[in-house]
This record gives C-alpha cells, structure tokens and sequence, in this order.
C-alpha cells in the first residue's frame, strides 16, 4: 500500500510573497527609466528641430510650431536666442533669456541660434517617483544661421510665409 505524503507548499508561497512586491518594483523601475529615456529622446529631438527651422526662418511662432510638434503629448517650454559667438551662452531659466552678447534685433548670417528645450518629468511608480521626486529633463543645440527670413529689409521676404527656404 503507498503512503499518502502531503505536500507542504507553505513556505514557497511565503517566499513568493516576500519576493513578488520587490520583483513589480523593479519591473516598474525599468518602465519608468524606458519612459524617463524617451522623454529625454523626445525634447532633444524637438530641440533639433527647433535649430533647423531657426536656421532659415526666424519666425519665433513657426520655431515653437515646429517643437510643439516633434512633441507627442510631452509638455515642454522652449527658449530660443541668438548670439554673435559661442564663447559665452547663456542658459534660459523658464523662458527668461538674458544673452551677453546677443544679436541684433534682425540676426545676421553667421550668428549663432541656440534653442533650450526641456520639461519636467515625474516617475509614475509611487516608490521610486518619492524617491527621485520631479526630474526636469533638459536638451539645447545649436546651429549658425544660413539664411536671414523673415527680413523686413527686404520687401519680398517681409513675412515669414514669404520665405523661399523652409525646411
């Protein structure tokens, strides 16, 4: 005759309990850094687009258009200047730009465009988003100016629908 053995899952289902929590924090942990990333990803890129449209058209809504756009559902705040060389940049505190050596009120070809781009990012796991707290996430470039448009020097390009080079 065979002897009935019971099975004693007790302590397996204590150790998966201790061990569960901590594995959901981590994969939460990985979703949030992956979320963290392509926020970063996201403002840089916008950032990027932001110079290449300054660089040909200074028309300051079609920049912020153009970054608001390159932007799916991010919040972002943008700051965008011109200065005469790269020796002394100046960063933007929420919109307020101070450069030292600034360009003229109608940038020339060779001044340089620096747009600043960031937003404030918050991890969605209550854990970790106590222990990092909000994260403002920060991305700038830079690019020489190509083209000088809108120009109200010239009567042709006076507005920025005008301008023959759009990128």
């Amino acid at each position: 005759m065979r002897l009935l053995r019971r099975q004693r899952n007790g302590p397996g289902l204590v150790e998966f309990a201790l061990v569960f929590p901590i594995f959901i924090m981590l994969l939460l942990g990985v979703f949030d850094i992956g979320r963290a990333v392509f926020a970063y990803n996201e403002i840089t890129n916008a950032a990027r687009e932001g110079v290449r449209i300054a660089i040909v058209n200074q028309d300051p809504a079609a920049i912020q258009d153009r970054i608001v756009s390159q932007t799916s559902g991010t919040n972002v705040d943008e700051c965008v200047f011109y200065v005469e060389s790269t020796s002394s940049f100046p960063t933007c505190d929420k919109g307020t730009q101070t450069p030292s050596d600034e360009c003229p009120a109608v940038p020339k070809v060779g001044c340089i465009v620096h747009v600043e781009v960031w937003t404030d990012y918050t991890a969605i796991t209550p854990i970790i988003g106590n222990f990092l707290g909000p994260m403002t996430l920060t991305a700038n470039s830079e690019g020489g100016l190509e083209f000088v448009c809108p120009n109200p020097e010239i009567t042709a390009w006076a507005s920025a629908a005008s301008c023959p080079k759009q990128p």
